[in-house]
């Protein structure tokens, strides 16, 4: 969430797609690596319908901000609370999981 921290501290002028391009790449790529990953660690369909969802958002994220060539407070935001709500659920749906077959749950 870093990401749209920084972005929300820079001015609306500044917010070019050139200035975060760099960024936006190397978080696609972890959002990847991750579902690359999530067949091994996620036995859980909606997690890993999720994590899909997380990165077609992704993906429409960049490409609004490259489209515009600028990207609103009010773009920010909403998109920030999307992630942190997506990554929340993948996670707690997890956790959950994890307790529910832990043998100490029984």
């Amino acid at each position: 969430m870093g990401f749209y921290e920084g972005l929300l501290e820079t001015p609306l002028t500044q917010r070019n797609y050139a200035s975060s391009e760099k960024m936006y790449g190397q978080i696609e790529s972890e959002i990847r690596v991750f579902l690359i990953k999530q067949p091994l660690i996620l036995v859980n369909k909606p997690s890993l319908d999720a994590s899909k969802d997380l990165l077609d958002r992704w993906e429409k994220a960049r490409s609004d901000h490259r489209k515009n060539n600028t990207y609103s407070d009010a773009d920010l935001t909403i998109d920030r609370a999307n992630f942190q709500g997506i990554l929340s659920a993948i996670f707690q749906g997890e956790t959950a999981k994890q307790m529910a077959s832990s043998p100490t749950a029984k």
